[in-house]
């Protein structure tokens, strides 16, 4: 529930290169806080999705889930 361990969490997984673990805990920021640390869920998940490129199953899916939280 926290959103500063959550936002850790995901940045040390993107590092390490798990990006779906990394976006997943970047979605949830959005969903619980979208005004968290100036929207830096959001804005994290878009620098994870330019790293990995449009032509990526895991862009298409979080890019979907991100515009279905965002737009609830």
């Amino acid at each position: 529930a926290d959103p500063e361990a959550r936002l850790a969490l995901a940045n040390l997984l993107a590092v390490k290169k798990d990006y779906q673990g990394a976006l997943e805990h970047l979605l949830e920021i959005v969903r619980r806080d979208r005004a968290f640390q100036d929207d830096i869920g959001r804005k994290t998940m878009l620098q994870i999705f330019s790293l990995l490129g449009t032509d990526n199953d895991l862009v298409r899916e979080y890019r979907g889930k991100l515009s279905t939280a965002i737009n609830r």
